[in-house]
Formats: C-alpha cells, sequence, structure tokens
C-alpha cells in the first residue's frame, strides 16, 4: 500500500509521500479490516500481533465478494500533526465533513485511486487530495543486499528486518529493479529554457550504469508527480523556497524501489539581473542556522493515522543559491550569462536529486576527492562556459556533496565517488578490491570537522581561508551598494555577514577536540589542527583582516557619501545604525566562541541569540599542543592589549578581559613569551595615558582617564592572575615584564 498526499488547499501547494507498508485484507464480525502485514517485525513465537490501518463497515456479503464502505474507512485515517494538534496529543483525527473516492485505475497487479476529503482544522477546513496504490507484493524483483557493521556506500536503508527467534536484525538497501528501464517524465510545466538541464541531469546517471538504462520523457498535462504509475520531476511555481526534495516508495522488506519523484522549484530559473534582484531582495534565509525558509504561513501538517512521512532530502540550496543571486544583481555578467549560469546550476540541483531517487545518501567527504583548483581566477565565468567544466575537472568526487556556487556549476558529471557507489550497490562490479572511498553523511556532521556541507577543495581549511578573503574584500562595499541602496537594513537580512562568521566557526571545528579531524594530504591530524589554528587568529587578532577592520571601512565609505552628496540624512543614519548592529552581533559572536574556551561545560559568558550553538570549545587538553595554542594565544594578545584608546575603535573591556583570562588558561612555558609582550604593551598603554592625563585640567576629562588606566591595570591583572600560572601582579609595579 502506497499513500501519497498530492496536495492540500493553503498557501502552499505541497506533496508528501507515506511509508509503503505489507497490507492485506481480514474480515471480522461486521467489517472489513485493513491489516499491516508483521513480516520482520515481531521475533516471538507463538505470538503472532496484529495492527489494524482502517476498518471498512460491510455493506453487503455475497458468496464470491464483499461490499464495503471504502470511503468511510479512509476517512478515519486522516489526521492533523504539528502545528493543527497539541503538546498533549501530538496526532489527532481530524473530522472529515465531505469526501469521495475518484479515479479507479485497476490491472492485475495494482489498484490505484484518489480520495478527496475536506477535513474541519481549528482555524477552519481544508481540502486534502490523497492518492493510494495497492501493488502485489513480489519478493523476487530485487534480491536484499544486505548492508554489514561497516559502510562502504551510503545508501538509504530499510528500517530494521528482524528474524524470526533470534531476534537479530538486519538492513537492506533501496535500489531499483534494473532488469527493465527506468523513465522519469519532466513535468509539462517545466519553462522550455530548463527542461534540457533537468533531462541532462537525469540521464548523467546512466554513465554509471554503463547502458542507457534511464530513460527520460515529457509528461503530459495529465501526467504530475503523485500520478499512479509514473516518475515525476516536478517543476513547482514556488520562487520562496530555496531547497528541492525527493520523494519515493519502497519495499519495506526488499528495499525495491517502486516510485519516485522530484519537486523542483521555480526559484532557480534565474533568468535576467531584474530578476534576481527581486529574488534577493525577497528571499528570507538565515544562512547561519541554515534554516532557509521562514514557514510561517505553511502551518498545515496533514498525516495519515500509522503511516510515517517520508521525504528523503530536503536540500537546502540556500547558500551557493544566495551566491549566484549576488553575482546575478550585480550587473557584472549579461542576461544570457544569468541563464546560461542558472541552467548549469539545475542541472546540479537535478543530478543531485536524482543520485537521491536511486538510493544515494549524501557524501560530505565529497570534496576532499576534488581534484579542482581552489583559488578560481577572475575568468572563471568564461572558462565554465567555453571549457569541459573548468577544464574537465571536478571540485568534488561526488555530486550527493553541497556544494557552494562556484563548485556546483562545475559538477558537469558524475564524480568518481558516485560511479562506484552505484556499481557496487546494482551488481555491476561487487568486487571487494575496490578502493574504499571516503564517505561520511548527515549523522556524521556533528562529530567530524572535515564532514561539512558546503565546504571545498581537498584541503578545506585553506578553502575556508580564501572564502573569507573573498568576503573581506566584498564586504567593505556590500553595506553600501547592496544595502545601502536597497534600505534593507534588518539584522536577518545580514547574509554576507553570517557567512563570515559561519566559516569562522567552521575553522574553530578542527581545534576542537571533541571533533575528528582526517589525515589527509600527507597532513598528520595535529598539523591541521595547527594550521586551522594559524588561520583562525589571523581573523581574530586587530589586524586588516579583522572583522571590526572591514566594518570601519565601509563606515568610512557612508561618511563620505554623506559628506560628498546631497544624501538623504535620515536614510543615513540608518545605514550607521545598521553597521553598528551587525558590528554589535558580530562582537557577541566571537565573544561566546572565546567563552566557551575558557569552560566548556557551561552556558557563555554572555547571552546571544541562538548562534552560539556552533562556536567552537577549546578543552584543556589541547592547551598541550603548543603548536595549536600558540596562533590563538598570539590573536588573543593582540586583543587583550588593544587598549580603549581617545580617538580611535578599539575592543571593548570585557572583550579585552576575557581573551587576557584565557591566555593565562594556557601552560606557561607554551605562552609565556606571548602573555609577556601583551603585559609590555599593556604597560606601554598605562603610561601613555597617565603622560596624557598630566596635561589636563578639565576634571572631567581627568575622571575619564582614571577610569581608562584602571580599566588597563585591570586587563593586566587579568592577564597575570590564576592558580595554574604563577602569578604577576605583585611583579607590576616594581619591575617591567620583559619581552622573550
Amino acid at each position: 500500500m502506497m499513500p501519497t498526499l498530492v496536495e492540500i488547499t493553503s498557501p502552499y501547494t505541497t506533496t508528501d509521500v507515506f511509508a509503503t507498508k505489507l497490507v492485506y485484507f481480514d474480515k471480522v464480525g461486521d467489517s472489513l479490516y485493513l491489516m499491516e502485514a508483521m513480516d520482520g517485525k515481531t521475533v516471538t513465537d507463538p505470538y503472532d500481533p496484529v495492527n489494524i490501518i482502517a476498518q471498512f463497515p460491510i455493506v453487503e456479503e455475497q458468496e464470491n465478494k464483499i461490499v464495503f464502505d471504502f470511503k468511510k474507512g479512509f476517512d478515519s485515517l486522516i489526521i492533523a500533526e504539528g502545528d493543527y494538534s497539541s503538546a498533549d496529543s501530538p496526532s489527532v483525527a481530524l473530522p472529515t465533513l465531505a469526501s469521495y473516492i475518484e479515479n479507479f485505475i485497476s490491472d492485475k497487479n495494482s489498484l490505484s485511486f484518489d480520495h478527496i476529503a475536506q477535513v474541519n482544522l481549528s482555524g477552519g477546513s481544508a481540502t486534502v487530495h490523497f492518492n493510494y496504490t495497492f501493488m502485489l507484493s513480489n519478493r523476487d524483483n530485487v534480491a536484499p543486499l544486505v548492508v554489514e557493521d561497516e559502510v562502504r556506500f551510503g545508501y538509504f536503508l530499510t528500517k530494521p528486518i528482524y528474524e524470526r527467534s533470534t531476534g537479530n536484525p538486519q538492513q537492506v538497501i533501496n535500489r531499483w529493479n534494473i532488469s527493465q528501464p527506468i523513465t522519469f517524465y519532466v513535468s509539462s510545466n517545466t519553462p522550455e529554457d530548463y527542461f534540457e538541464s533537468v533531462k541532462q541531469g537525469i540521464l548523467a546517471w546512466n554513465d554509471a550504469f554503463e547502458s542507457d538504462l534511464i530513460k527520460v520523457k515529457k509528461a503530459s498535462d495529465k501526467i504530475m508527480l503523485g500520478t499512479p504509475g509514473y516518475n515525476v520531476v516536478q517543476w513547482v511555481g514556488f520562487d520562496k523556497a530555496t531547497g528541492a526534495y525527493t520523494i519515493w516508495h519502497a519495499h519495506p522488506i526488499t528495499g525495491e524501489i517502486l516510485k519516485a519523484g522530484v519537486v523542483l522549484p521555480s526559484v532557480f530559473a534565474v533568468t535576467n539581473k531584474d530578476k534576481a534582484k527581486r529574488l534577493l531582495a525577497t528571499l528570507d534565509t538565515n544562512l547561519l542556522t541554515g534554516d532557509a525558509n521562514k514557514k510561517e504561513d505553511n502551518k498545515a501538517h496533514i498525516g495519515l493515522a500509522g503511516f510515517e512521512s517520508i521525504k528523503l532530502c530536503e536540500n537546502d540550496f540556500s547558500k551557493p543559491y544566495r551566491e549566484f543571486l549576488n553575482l546575478a544583481a550585480s550587473g557584472s555578467i549579461s542576461d544570457n550569462t544569468i541563464l546560461d549560469l542558472s541552467k548549469l546550476f539545475v542541472k546540479y540541483v537535478v543530478m543531485h536529486e536524482i543520485g537521491h531517487s536511486l538510493g544515494l545518501r549524501h557524501n560530505f567527504y565529497g570534496n576532499l576527492g576534488s581534484k579542482a583548483p581552489l583559488n578560481i581566477d577572475d575568468n572563471f565565468i568564461n572558462n565554465l562556459l567555453t571549457e569541459d567544466g573548468y577544464n574537465g575537472s571536478l571540485p568534488s568526487a561526488s555530486i550527493m556533496d553541497y556544494l557552494d556556487f562556484k563548485d556546483a556549476v562545475r559538477m558537469h558529471r558524475l564524480g568518481e565517488y558516485d560511479i562506484m557507489a552505484i556499481r557496487w550497490g546494482y551488481g555491476i562490479d561487487n568486487s571487494n578490491n575496490q578502493a574504499r572511498p571516503l564517505y561520511c553523511t548527515d549523522e556524521d556532521i556533528a562529530m567530524n570537522a572535515d564532514c561539512e556541507p558546503f565546504d571545498g577543495g581537498n584541503e578545506p581549511i585553506l578553502w575556508r581561508d580564501l572564502r573569507l578573503k573573498e568576503w573581506l574584500a566584498y564586504m567593505s562595499s556590500w553595506v553600501e551598494d547592496v544595502y545601502f541602496n536597497s534600505m534593507q537594513l534588518e539584522d536577518e537580512d545580514a547574509p554576507e555577514m553570517n557567512l563570515y562568521l559561519w566559516q569562522l566557526a567552521r575553522l574553530a571545528d578542527y581545534i576542537d577536540v571533541t571533533k575528528n579531524v582526517l589525515e589527509i594530504n600527507g597532513s598528520t591530524v595535529v598539523e591541521r589542527r595547527a594550521k586551522a589554528a594559524d588561520v583562525l587568529a589571523e581573523y581574530l587578532k586587530a589586524s586588516d583582516q579583522s572583522y571590526d577592520a572591514v566594518l570601519n571601512l565601509a563606515t568610512d565609505k557612508l561618511l563620505t557619501r554623506l559628506l560628498s552628496q546631497n544624501e538623504d540624512q535620515g536614510k543615513v543614519i540608518a545605514a550607521f545604525g545598521y553597521i553598528q548592529s551587525i558590528r554589535d552581533m558580530g562582537v557577541a559572536y566571537i565573544f561566546d566562541l572565546l567563552s566557551r574556551m575558557l569552560n566548556p561545560s557551561v552556558s557563555p559568558i554572555i547571552p546571544v541569540n541562538e548562534l552560539s550553538t556552533d562556536f567552537i570549545y577549546v578543552l584543556p587538553e589541547m592547551t598541550k599542543a603548543r603548536e595549536v595554542v600558540r596562533p590563538i594565544a598570539l590573536a588573543l594578545s593582540t586583543i587583550a592589549a588593544n587598549h580603549i584608546s581617545t580617538t580611535e575603535p578599539s575592543e571593548p573591556m570585557d572583550f579585552r578581559l576575557l581573551a587576557a583570562r584565557i591566555i593565562r588558561m594556557f601552560e606557561e612555558e607554551t605562552v609565556k613569551d606571548i602573555r609577556n609582550s601583551a603585559a609590555a604593551k599593556i604597560r606601554a598603554n598605562i603610561a601613555a595615558l597617565e603622560k596624557e592625563r598630566q596635561g589636563l585640567i578639565n576634571n572631567n576629562d581627568q575622571v575619564r582617564y582614571n577610569q581608562l588606566i584602571a580599566d588597563e591595570q585591570t586587563v593586566l591583572i587579568a592577564l597575570g592572575g590564576g592558580s595554574s600560572i604563577p602569578p604577576l601582579v605583585n611583579e607590576l609595579e616594581t619591575e617591567p615584564l620583559g619581552v622573550d
């Protein structure tokens, strides 16, 4: 039994698929019951549990047939979940106000029909359209491929199937029966400009099968996602989405994929600069958390009692998509080039989703197999559109990776991993002498620094350094050129700032000893952690590459604009306020990052929003790795010694104190010279302030300088005290600290 929720009358039409079940009918008393077969779900003899799905009243019974109320049984299955239910009852039955069943299609092996029902909701009513397909179960089409404990390639798996009596579980991979062609239909509403890109994205997988196994046809107007018997790539007119997704039905015992489909939103069809500007202005996304769309309006969670909703992967492509929109809206490329790039991006998305529909999961280690150049030059677009995917090299070993825009549009064919995975899973080459490829997927991200969506290159640390430099080069003009002109000054519309902070957090993962780091390219784990610390330090200390320095440059640009042009004063002031708000946000982010270095087991010292969940911790054990600690300590010493000047911006006092305390927790021999150098600079700060104070007459100025001097002394004490290092406080008044 294969149920599909085709649509719901709400602001957004949705398509959902529910898990396939093995079922049978059983007559008990005056009712006919739809029951779930418990094959592989029960292990204890002699007990045979039953699972009732639906009850149908018998209307008439004859010798060789039973007439029953089909509609009433299926009406009872519709439930509400999420916002339509309550915390005490996560799912509730929905009263059916009106319903009917139509479009019966049957042959010797299957029966399908549509069930349309108007249901009563707390805020009104909604009409839902379900399709049900019943097929005779055939366990001979695909021989189950049992997955061993060590995962060789990433496939979706069946739920555990338990051996009778022993209870030993096993899972098999999901795959198609390839004794016959697999045909995908491209929906008839797909724009003509993109039909060929969709088709190429589907047919690209034939390279892995070494045949023309996969076919593509253009669907008629009557064939859509959810139409029985058709695998459909459905174009959906929805410009607010930033992701595509795949749905399917699969045999729960053999793993055979019986039907699949892809939802492809129209938002990817960026045909010109004006459309890019419009989409960029309306895109509602938070790039740091990855929550692509705020779905306040889409609260309809309609389900079926006893059925699990199945979406293989609801991909969020907001990061590369926004990169593309920024490029397209900039005016630096023609409308024809924008269209060409969007076709390549659509092809990448379709290739990725068809990979899911064939059974493959994500592989976020794909970029580690890259043979493409890290630093893409200014001729990137010309090379891309005139050559074979930028000199024929691929930026990832797998199309099942999440890639940034410049890498995504270079994935013009399958990666080495994709071909190996298909040939292994489908028995085309099942030899055990294949080199085991690098593979990690969604559940591996939390514990592996190299397993990360939207990174790139075979050395992600260097790749992130390049991306951070690109952001810094762009950010100083971003406020003026993009936000100042469009007046989009809300905090949530700060994707570039979020990207910068997100990249910092990902770099910090490499010096978090709770995360695994790979030995790659001949570099040891310790060497790679040290390299990450070195790179991260450059962006934390007060330098031209710092977050604060770039925002100062943006401020200067706005000030120049204000003085040299007859601008709206209110508009310029609003832009100044915006820069300050994102400066505060960034300082809070980095402050929390550093506070976790003090004590990773407690909450941050200052309250910040949900951004704090991705900050690093440097545990005490990490302080023993000198080559990792020193770059961070050097960056922190610059922050600690950056005194509050009377003429130029500097680090806030609480930020400086925190930096000093973190340095103090490191082993003395590792950072002694760095700490002493910072102390010497702070003493110089004090001396300079005392000299300036001597020439002051105004009492208010003297009070202000007294406070500045007291602040410097507070930081100096914080830098020298502590239980793990002999305190320097007693020495400060008698002799200066030298620099080793």
